[in-house]
């Protein structure tokens, strides 16, 4: 909608300011006495740029079975939470679960705080289930242990076991050679919508 010319130029003025901004970047690399190790980084991108397209190997039956036992289980749990409540309850919708802990089970208040804006709002997020499951009536503590547990599994079945693959099979992310302060690598979601952070998979006991 902008027209082509107008694009063209957003994209010579896009080079020459990043051109620019290197020019005063090295000068300032170089007065901290920073240039082996800007070397060092640089001589990284190439080896991440070629395995973000190679991508990664699957295991396909793994990831299959994986799911499908994440998935029965992830039943089972919706089964046993339905059952207690006698209702329909959706574990993870923050809203039900909300009005089910504090409308039904009268669950003492957790506040999450937003120290920017200076506020606080009722929360039933895992830092108030860990809290509730330690001062609560015992007798709710299996019913909150079952949608902490629900939660969890979502989280790891969609995040992992689900995880989407690209057309040849192969997992593909983004990879920062350049982030953390460590030296060590990131990695996350790319342009393209594959991918996710790999270096947070939780462990298979968890």
């Amino acid at each position: 909608k902008l027209g082509e010319e107008q694009l063209w130029i957003y994209n010579c003025k896009d080079a020459v300011v990043t051109f620019e901004a290197n020019t005063k970047l090295t000068e300032t690399v170089e007065a901290f006495g920073l240039t082996e190790q800007l070397a060092f980084q640089m001589s990284t991108a190439e080896i991440a740029f070629d395995m973000m397209l190679r991508g990664i190997a699957v295991n396909l039956d793994y990831k299959m079975d994986l799911h499908a036992r994440l998935q029965k289980t992830l039943d089972e749990q919706l089964a046993f939470i339905q059952h207690c409540t006698g209702v329909a309850l959706e574990p993870s919708s923050p809203k039900q679960v909300h009005s089910f802990c504090y409308d039904v089970l009268r669950l003492p208040p957790a506040y999450k705080v937003d120290k920017k804006k200076k506020t606080r709002r009722l929360t039933c997020d895992k830092e108030a289930m860990e809290e509730w499951l330690l001062s609560c009536e015992p007798l709710f503590r299996p019913l909150l242990q079952a949608i902490m547990d629900y939660r969890s599994l979502q989280v790891y079945n969609s995040t992992f076991a689900l995880a989407r693959l690209d057309d040849d099979g192969r997992f593909r992310c983004s990879i920062n050679v350049a982030g953390p302060e460590t030296f060590r690598w990131s990695t996350s979601e790319d342009a393209f919508g594959f991918g996710t952070n790999m270096q947070n998979i939780p462990r298979s006991e968890d």
